[in-house]
């Protein structure tokens, strides 16, 4: 897995924060493009995220979690929030694509988000995903136009009907909790949202996906991931969330989500992953700068 890449390989990603009426759903909408020469394929190693939902014109990705594999001949795939790094290989491709809030799964999906972790999909042949194939067949056409194609996605996410859900206010609330770096426990973060332990694990389990313990160390490593990967002056040791006991407790988390070292890591190729996590630093600062720090940042970011 993850052999140096192509010679000739290019990359280009692009992320873009979603329209007001949607920064409550969608994390953010992406634009990949990479042009390789026939016959050649890259490796990467997606990092830990909420729900993505993609769209393939020319080829698309090979993808394997341990819920199953995608294989190459769909032009809609959904990755389910995960927990675990996800190996995928990729020929030439153009792909677009946006990432759902837990409050954007509860209001466009609605399933059970616990049945969908670590998992790829086909989204043409799950149930759940049966409103977006649509956009599937219409979202790309015989020229390439980017401009277009961003407002054909837009419109169709705008239109979508909503549910609503009677927890919605302490879903938001557990969302931003989560994101607050002193709230270290599943005793602290039931407090701060004022539930019940009970409460609150169903809650992660319907909306989120995983329990609250994992919501919260998956948050802290995140936190360290982005700032040593973003950061390329920056140490393991500079990186570390400070909420880390130690460097073998974040060790312990780093085997635990992506399956490997940090070092391992430190030293494979990061061809898609790296452009990747650099625009959604970008992007966060981007959404800081126009909230000026205030709560609605927090809510509307692109996370993690």
């Amino acid at each position: 897995m993850n052999r140096e890449p192509p010679r000739d390989l290019e990359v280009m990603v692009r992320h873009i924060l979603p329209p007001v009426t949607l920064r409550k759903y969608v994390t953010r909408i992406f634009l990949t493009e990479i042009s390789l020469p026939e016959g050649e394929a890259v490796e990467d190693l997606l990092f830990p995220d909420w729900t993505g939902f993609h769209f393939y014109k020319l080829s698309n990705p090979r993808g394997e979690t341990l819920a199953g594999r995608l294989d190459s001949d769909t032009i809609f795939s959904v990755i389910g929030a995960r927990s675990r790094g996800l190996p995928f290989q990729a020929t030439s491709l153009r792909q677009w694509g946006f990432g759902l809030h837990p409050l954007g799964w509860t209001r466009l999906v609605g399933a059970q988000a616990s049945d969908y972790v670590d998992r790829v999909c086909d989204g043409r042949v799950e149930p759940a995903f049966a409103r977006f194939s649509p956009l599937a067949d219409t979202l790309f056409d015989d020229t390439r136009d980017p401009a277009g194609e961003f407002a054909r996605m837009i419109r169709f996410l705008e239109d979508l009907p909503e549910t609503s859900n009677a927890n919605e206010t302490l879903l938001i609330e557990t969302f931003l909790a989560t994101r607050d770096a002193d709230i270290a426990t599943v005793e602290a973060l039931a407090e701060q949202v004022g539930c019940s332990r009970r409460t609150l694990e169903r809650l992660c389990k319907r909306s989120f996906g995983f329990p609250p313990k994992i919501l919260l160390s998956r948050q802290r490593f995140m936190r360290s991931l982005s700032g040593f990967v973003t950061n390329p002056s920056s140490t393991w040791t500079d990186a570390i969330d400070p909420r880390y006991h130690d460097q073998a407790h974040f060790v312990r988390d780093f085997r635990r989500f992506m399956g490997m070292t940090p070092t391992e890591y430190a030293e494979m190729a990061k061809p898609i992953a790296q452009p990747s996590m650099l625009e959604r630093a970008r992007l966060r600062l981007e959404l800081e700068r126009a909230f000026q720090g205030s709560t609605a940042s927090a809510f509307y970011g692109v996370d993690l």
